[in-house]
């Protein structure tokens, strides 16, 4: 009996030390460098681009409420972040200066 026990908590401790011994995935979210910090700027929704505005009054955004947008500018590319809510699920939305969702 004294065997079985044994070998049972060996097993487990065994099995522990395995899992926790795997290597963790790497995380997709990177933290933004300072260069990158630097290029971003808080944007107020009335002052995105007309086509950004389009797009966010089509159909498919109609019922979300702009909450907070930023341009990040990379040379003559500007993409704009657009932090949208609809009730109370909240979501970021990507969009090029001609109002394209970007990817």
């Amino acid at each position: 009996m004294k065997r079985m026990f044994l070998a049972t908590v060996l097993l487990a401790s065994a099995t522990v030390f395995t899992t926790n011994a795997q290597t963790p995935q790497q995380q997709a979210n990177t933290p933004m460098s300072a260069s990158d910090k630097q290029n971003v700027t808080p944007v107020s929704p009335d002052a995105l681009p007309d086509a950004v505005k389009a797009t966010l009054a089509s159909e498919s955004f109609a019922k979300a409420k702009v909450t907070a947008a930023t341009v990040a500018k990379e040379g003559d590319n500007e993409i704009y972040n657009v932090e949208l809510t609809n009730g109370d699920q909240k979501q970021v939305v990507k969009f090029d200066k001609n109002g394209q969702v970007v990817k």
